[in-house]
């Protein structure tokens, strides 16, 4: 029998649909990706979410409007060459300097503000997480451990865990790493990428994002009344 009430299972899903969704855009949709997510209605998608998700409504509904229609396959077309544009530029590569680099060493705090540097604490602290939660080797990526779709994945497995296996220490793990380690230099990555989203595309992302990481960050404290 699950120790979570019933009508919760929905709203777990939803939360780790979300974490998926969000690690898919941030991670570089090829055109075929794009394709599909042009068909997907997210509004009904989420839709079905009690009401302890609504706090995903404003951020769908405004990435959902921002999609073309799929029947429209020139729009569909000219969107997916844009955003696959737009990530390169705003996350890879640019001539003018990559505006948001999706790093954790790349967003220290205030008082570490000169210490920034790839490689930088944040990714060995990271690649330390991910060897004690048996994912080192489960993570294909030449990318530094500090990469957000990294990030994302790790906050996934210990959030599934603390849900479906009703395990409170990956439970904890996943709610202090998001309250902990994501949320702060998150919010500072939103604030360098909205200054050079001109489309808006990945800052609706990111905005979803940041409310996902909220509640997650919230599960430890709320365990108890489940």
């Amino acid at each position: 029998m699950s120790p979570y009430p019933a009508e919760d299972a929905v709203f777990r899903q939803s939360i780790l649909d979300a974490l998926e969704l969000a690690d898919a855009l941030f991670r570089g949709l090829d055109s075929q990706r794009c394709l599909a997510l042009c068909r997907e209605n997210l509004e009904l998608h989420f839709g079905t979410a009690s009401n302890q998700a609504a706090h995903l409504t404003d951020p769908l509904v405004a990435l959902q409007a921002l999609l073309p229609r799929p029947e429209d396959a020139a729009a569909v077309a000219e969107f997916c060459d844009t955003i696959q544009t737009d990530f390169v530029r705003l996350f890879v590569n640019d001539k003018a300097g990559v505006a948001a680099p999706p790093y954790e060493s790349l967003y220290p705090s205030d008082e570490h503000v000169h210490a920034s540097r790839m490689m930088g604490p944040p990714a060995l602290a990271m690649q330390k997480r991910l060897a004690e939660a048996g994912l080192e080797r489960a993570v294909s990526s030449n990318e530094p451990a500090d990469h957000l779709c990294i990030q994302l994945e790790y906050l996934y497995y210990q959030l599934s865990r603390g849900w479906n296996d009703a395990d409170m220490t990956a439970l904890q793990a996943a709610a202090s790493f998001a309250r902990g380690t994501m949320l702060p230099w998150f919010g500072r990555f939103r604030r360098s990428l909205a200054a050079a989203d001109d489309k808006g595309f990945y800052t609706v992302a990111a905005d979803l994002l940041l409310n996902v990481l909220r509640v997650v960050a919230a599960q430890d404290s709320n365990s108890s009344d489940r």
